[in-house]
């Protein structure tokens, strides 16, 4: 199983807190932004992607998965992110 990590995702909207699935191709990205969904993008696009901070420590991801679910709520939800934010919660 494909761990999930918490990162800042530089796109061209600005810099969007993201939670991010790696595959051999493709990454599976679940941003905070419109509607949550989960979109794939290439592989190479990792190279936008940095450590996410807290105090100088990681971000507690369950801390961010519980932001996620409260922005989900607000702003709508997607199911495949549903499941996606089940995975990160194990």
């Amino acid at each position: 199983m494909a761990t999930i990590e918490l990162r800042q995702y530089a796109t061209e909207s600005g810099v969007k807190t993201a939670l991010i699935k790696q595959g051999p191709k493709w990454i599976q990205v679940l941003t905070m932004e419109g509607k949550l969904t989960v979109r794939k993008v290439p592989k190479e696009e990792a190279r936008y992607m940095c450590e996410l901070t807290h105090k100088r420590r990681p971000y507690p991801i369950n801390r961010a998965i519980g932001t996620f679910r409260r922005f989900g709520r607000t702003h709508g939800i997607t199911k495949g992110a549903k499941v996606f934010l089940r995975e990160a919660a194990q």
